[in-house]
């Protein structure tokens, strides 16, 4: 193993302070001291502290409850009769 390979498995193992690992955060927005978040959809405002709380009540709500993202990503028109 070489010098770059090291390094490279050093940034696997210890991800830089303040990196979000997961993809949820891409639809929300920390804010304040970033105990706090909003989903950029709706704007529906959730505790987010990262010692405290984990995403899965941010998942959650983009699943069953933010039906804007829910029409964005399933292509769906509220306003359309079935």
């Amino acid at each position: 193993m070489d010098e770059h390979d090291d390094d490279v498995k050093n940034d696997m193992e210890n991800p830089k302070k303040g990196q979000s690992k997961s993809d949820v955060w891409k639809c929300f927005t920390k804010y304040g001291d970033e105990s706090r978040c909003k989903c950029n959809y709706c704007g529906k405002d959730y505790a987010c502290s990262t010692k405290h709380c984990g995403t899965t009540t941010l998942w959650n709500h983009l699943q069953t409850q933010c039906a804007q993202y829910n029409s964005i990503k399933y292509g769906e028109d509220k306003k359309q009769k079935s």
